[in-house]
């Protein structure tokens, strides 16, 4: 509501303003000549840091974030989860036996993965409750839970599909956020090269000069 208020007031004065005849008033002439030196500026930067960020820096930006990620390890698997134990133990003995996982998932199972048939994106041992991620890490890739899971959900049957290293993400999925880390990079290269060779003078507010410290 607040912000609708807003909307309807401006929309007013602008209406108001229009007729103010202002276009050759010196009080807007000035703004308007501040503005106009501002976006100046913003765009001569903008062009030169874009100038900067070229595809090969970005490339070797890549290279070193690969180089950074952190190597955590990664678990795929499926699992069950039903309110009771006994449930839990008849569901190991039919897929032992050979009944289909997905199957029984989409039958037995308490929670949303029901309908994928049971299954998990990969995760980590931080990203699941800790009974879960202690059994299932444990397990063997290919291998079903010997005994039910028991977490504060219930109980879980699980199937370990696959084990890996956390993957970087791709270079398109990140050129992004890293051509905004190199543009800020590029602009404090560029502040720094540009002040070496312009003659600063620098002032208190007093309107003394600032002598250099030693060194610079």
């Amino acid at each position: 509501p607040l912000a609708l208020q807003q909307v309807v007031n401006m929309r007013i004065i602008a209406d108001k303003a229009k007729g103010a005849k202002l276009d050759d008033d010196p009080a807007v002439k000035a703004q308007l000549a501040e503005a106009k030196q501002n976006i100046e500026r913003t765009v001569f930067m903008q062009k030169e840091v874009e100038k900067r960020v070229t595809e090969d820096r970005l490339k070797k930006a890549y290279e070193e974030y690969k180089e950074k990620f952190p190597k955590v390890e990664e678990v795929e698997a499926r699992h069950i989860l039903v309110k009771d134990e006994a449930t839990a133990k008849d569901l190991i003995k039919k897929l032992k036996d050979g009944a289909d996982f997905a199957a029984l998932a989409k039958e037995y199972s308490i929670d949303g993965t029901k309908n994928s048939g049971g299954q998990l994106a990969y995760f980590t041992d931080k990203e699941v409750v800790p009974e879960f991620a202690k059994a299932v890490f444990a397990q063997k890739v290919g291998s079903l839970s010997d005994k039910p899971v028991k977490s504060q959900f219930g109980y879980h049957v699980v199937e370990v599909q696959d084990k890996r290293q956390r993957q970087p993400a791709s270079y398109e999925q990140v050129k992004t956020f890293l051509a905004a880390e190199l543009q800020n990079e590029v602009l404090g290269e560029l502040m720094d090269s540009w002040r070496k060779k312009a003659d600063v003078k620098l002032f208190d507010i007093n309107g003394d000069a600032i002598e250099p410290a030693a060194g610079e």
